[in-house]
């Protein structure tokens, strides 16, 4: 509930939740610092930046990195791709599955042959993904 609150805060501008969130940024626990990273997104800056492209790089949790890599897609669709890429033949399927929304997500125009290909998917909800996001970009 405080993580709640502090992010709601955040999101309109009032600053008392910061310390919180910046203490939960800064925790060991890989997951606090998602959550963190979650509660700021909406206000972006060099910090988050730095702490999101860690999450999504340095992280040995393949959750972790592609909740960090869906955050930072806006910011940079290379490095969310990049990830979901090297995720996308992982072991476990809940893995994969994931990789591919983030992959359907961060595809940009020039990223059609990709979606083309998820189409193809054996994945119902990677299909359905991938053909959502075409429509997005043709229309």
């Amino acid at each position: 509930m405080r993580t709640r609150a502090a992010a709601a805060l955040y999101r309109l501008g009032d600053p008392a939740g910061t310390p919180w969130l910046q203490e939960l940024a800064a925790s060991e626990v890989p997951a606090g610092r998602l959550v963190a990273a979650q509660a700021m997104a909406s206000r972006p800056d060099a910090g988050w930046m730095a702490l999101v492209t860690d999450l999504a790089t340095a992280s040995g949790e393949p959750e972790i990195r592609l909740g960090a890599a869906k955050l930072i897609a806006p910011q940079n669709p290379g490095l969310a791709a990049s990830v979901a890429r090297e995720l996308s033949s992982h072991d476990n399927l809940a893995v994969r599955e994931l990789a591919g929304a983030v992959m359907a997500e961060t595809a940009t125009g020039e990223g059609l042959a990709a979606l083309r290909a998820m189409l193809r998917s054996s994945s119902d909800p990677t299909r359905l993904r991938a053909a959502a996001r075409v429509l997005e970009l043709t229309r």
